[in-house]
């Protein structure tokens, strides 16, 4: 659901931006939306036709940039592709990204738009209706010029038998950091 909510309100954030440019058109107006691959996870296609149907006075264009099993040569291709559009100002209005783009290279180009802008001037936007810490994540500079829209915990489970044999004791829901499963590794590989 916070997936879901959070790439709306990327797309609505875009369209924020752009209300009030001219008079009102008849033909609705064309925003490009590149992902860099097809998610068979995502599901992006039923978001994009659920907004076009809701907001008939924009369309969004669904495009992919490469196919998930590409070759290194076609996502090398790609990643050039996206650089030179970008760069060139021709690049799609939204950019679904993987993590291949890093913001703090076009920070002071001024090709990307601060997000949080868009956010403060929205009276519906409520900050504290998202998980903030994700913002902050991506923050650069204390910028947001990305908006994660899906993330996952990643789980370790530890075996209770080696760490107590290795003199290690911790509570159940006990926070620990990558430092410490080297630690507690080290010390049961010295256990043999």
């Amino acid at each position: 659901m916070k997936t879901r909510k959070t790439l709306c309100l990327l797309l609505a954030l875009m369209l924020l931006g752009l209300g009030g440019c001219g008079e009102a058109e008849e033909a609705p107006r064309v925003l490009t939306a590149l992902s860099t691959y097809e998610h068979p996870y995502a599901g992006l296609t039923p978001w994009v036709e659920d907004f076009n149907r809701t907001h008939p006075e924009t369309e969004i264009q669904l495009e992919y940039g490469v196919d998930l099993q590409a070759s290194d040569a076609e996502w090398e291709a790609y990643r050039t592709r996206w650089t030179t559009e970008l760069m060139s100002g021709q690049a799609a209005d939204i950019l679904l990204d993987e993590g291949y783009l890093n913001p703090a290279q076009y920070e002071q180009s001024g090709l990307m738009y601060d997000l949080y802008e868009w956010m403060d001037k929205d009276p519906d936007f409520h900050r504290e209706d998202y998980f903030q810490n994700l913002f902050a994540a991506f923050e650069t500079h204390g910028h947001l010029y990305t908006l994660p829209v899906a993330f996952q915990f990643e789980v370790v489970y530890l075996n209770d038998a080696l760490l107590q044999a290795s003199g290690l004791e911790l509570a159940p829901w006990d926070a620990i950091s990558y430092k410490d499963i080297l630690e507690i590794y080290r010390r049961a590989d010295g256990l043999g």
